[in-house]
């Protein structure tokens, strides 16, 4: 039996098909005077691009960019096929589509202003459609579908999330892969500001995007000690001691991934901040049977009113941070009238790796949201309800349309029109995966068996 439809997986390719074809094609200003031939005859002759920092955090952003192309095509086409080999010789027609497709969108950045045809970014679409398809391939694997399934259903343990979820947390640290590929970039990169033992010359510290980040350093690394103390028995003195050595060899497998690329910055006082991040998530396991829970639960929605001003109030500093004055009517009309609307335009603008940490930002920013909207139902009659993912994403998306408005009249801030999306894609995103995880049969599939785990683990304080 198939845990996901044809229908699924269709709506997962054809719209992830769009989300290329915007990207690869913005702003979609077709205005340059080239003819049809003469377009053929310079795609004809096209070269690859430099093979320096720049070039290669290209071509790895393109290159992910097409990863799931390939998959969800892959899946769309082959999910119902049985035999391994059919599997095999249907991916082939899948490579080639998105050979196509890049081939494609290439051919008609001819027209457009600023954006030029280069064999480095349809090797690297391709390539990265290739990848998707042998990851659809390797998911066809009978112990990596099961593994799979049993994340879906719910019945992979808890250790099972968390290996999911430190994966990503590498993964999305070490974004846009940009590996130094010889001994004199490595020289380089010790000779610079990006690393230090304590801290890096070139490092952010300082101001209220630099602190929110650190911030979620320290946060995003809790869960990993949580589980370490949940897993573990003895003491509370073990228990921290050994969540502190997991968030440190966290940490030093993070920055020594950061030394090994271009535009990493690498830290020793990121380690130490992962590690604190781990014990702080130890010690809610350890205080646990302090912790008024049931008088928490009682006053949640009390609770949230009170967080709300705050939260506001720090999504307001992280939207303006860097304004340099209050513009008048006038300036503010005039950036009205030279904005480019279109979402993610001005990403093509900045290196990738100030995009990525753009799209991180302002996700993590309007997750909140989505985390209080979830919080505030559970004292709802029936609990959280998935619909109300589409309100936390929607709420979230006003807001992020709020602030950006308001950078029209701050003079050295300009509106991010992805803002918005984002927004409402981490909030709503968030909840709907809170709903998913939590609400037991929600999705008619069962909840984790908590008799596989260790009899020495403890339970859960009941709400």
């Amino acid at each position: 039996m198939n845990p996901i439809s044809t229908r699924t997986w269709r709506l997962a390719a054809l719209g992830y098909l769009g989300v290329v074809v915007y990207l690869t094609l913005l702003p979609f200003d077709f205005s340059v005077s080239i003819s049809l031939s003469d377009a053929w005859a310079r795609y004809q002759n096209i070269r690859f691009d430099g093979s320096g920092p720049r070039a290669r955090q290209q071509w790895a952003s393109n290159l992910l960019m097409f990863v799931p192309l390939g998959f969800f095509w892959a899946a769309w086409w082959l999910h119902r096929v049985r035999n391994p080999w059919l599997h095999v010789v249907g991916a082939l027609p899948v490579m080639l589509f998105c050979l196509a497709v890049t081939s494609t969108v290439e051919f008609f950045q001819m027209w457009i202003p600023n954006r030029g045809s280069s064999l480095t970014d349809i090797s690297a679409n391709a390539t990265g459609g290739v990848v998707g398809v042998l990851a659809w391939l390797v998911s066809r694997i009978p112990a990596v579908r099961g593994s799979a399934r049993g994340l879906l259903h719910r019945r992979s343990g808890l250790g099972a999330w968390v290996a999911v979820y430190v994966a990503a947390y590498v993964f999305i640290s070490l974004l846009p892969f940009d590996l130094i590929v010889s001994a004199r970039e490595l020289s380089a990169k010790l000779a610079s500001g990006q690393w230090g033992w304590i801290a890096a010359a070139d490092g952010c510290w300082w101001g209220v995007r630099c602190v929110a980040m650190r911030g979620l350093e320290v946060l995003l690394v809790a869960p990993v000690g949580l589980w370490v103390a949940y897993r573990l028995s003895g003491g509370s003195t073990r228990r921290l001691f050994a969540a502190l050595g997991a968030g440190a060899a966290l940490g030093l497998l993070v920055e020594a991934g950061q030394l090994l690329t271009v535009s990493g910055i690498t830290e020793g006082a990121s380690v130490v901040l992962r590690a604190l991040g781990a014990v702080l998530g130890a010690s809610v396991w350890v205080l646990k049977d302090r912790i008024p829970w049931r008088g928490i639960h009682t006053n949640l929605r009390p609770l949230l009113l009170a967080v709300l001003p705050i939260y506001l109030l720090v999504v307001v500093l992280l939207a303006v941070s860097g304004v340099r004055g209050i513009d008048d009517w006038e300036a503010a009309v005039a950036q009205w009238e030279s904005m480019r609307w279109l979402p993610f335009y001005y990403h093509y603008f900045v290196p990738e790796s100030a995009a990525i940490q753009s799209v991180l930002m302002h996700l993590g920013m309007y997750a909140f949201l989505g985390l209080g909207l979830w919080l505030w139902d559970l004292r709802a009659h029936g609990g959280p309800r998935v619909r109300r993912g589409l309100q936390a994403a929607g709420g979230a998306a006003l807001l992020a349309v709020i602030l950006e408005a308001s950078k029209l009249f701050m003079a050295g801030l300009r509106p991010d029109t992805a803002a918005p999306i984002l927004a409402g894609l981490a909030a709503g995103t968030l909840y709907a995966g809170l709903w998913w995880w939590v609400v037991p049969g929600a999705d008619n599939r069962s909840v984790p068996d908590a008799s596989r785990e260790p009899a020495t683990r403890g339970a859960w304080p009941a709400g």
